[in-house]
């Protein structure tokens, strides 16, 4: 029988795990003290920096704002993907520092996203809801 690699051990776990736990407390229980799945999470994190570094060559943000089922990880994801993405992105020093930060919504911030733009509605930058202009 061969031997399973890390990410197929993470996966398997959090398969078998996703329904009846929330993600949170999924990532927390599984990455504590378990260097495999620590490395499955830094991993990870490259690749989002790497998508992150080539979106802003491309708009120049000052904020990312990192919402949906990947805050669930919190900072045993946000952290490897801001040292990664520090490393990777491209000519930072012409540009201010990108803030990489969680959504305050956390997981739901899509859904009340998505809500609001099909109730018609929108939040300005105080965070007011409004109608849309």
């Amino acid at each position: 029988m061969p031997i399973r690699s890390a990410r197929q051990t993470a996966g398997a776990r959090a398969f078998t795990k996703c329904n009846a736990t929330p993600r949170r407390k999924l990532f927390l229980d599984d990455s504590a003290g378990d260097p495999g799945a620590l490395e499955v999470m830094a991993e990870l994190g490259w690749w989002i920096a790497l998508g992150l570094a080539n979106l802003t060559a491309l708009l120049d943000p000052s904020v990312i704002v990192i919402g949906g089922g990947l805050v669930s990880a919190g900072e045993l994801l946000l952290d490897p993907t801001r040292r990664a993405y520090d490393e990777i992105a491209y000519a930072t020093h012409d540009r201010p520092q990108v803030r990489i930060i969680e959504a305050e919504l956390g997981e739901l911030a899509g859904a009340v996203g998505a809500a609001l733009v099909a109730r018609g509605e929108s939040r300005d930058a105080t965070g007011a809801v409004g109608a849309r202009a």
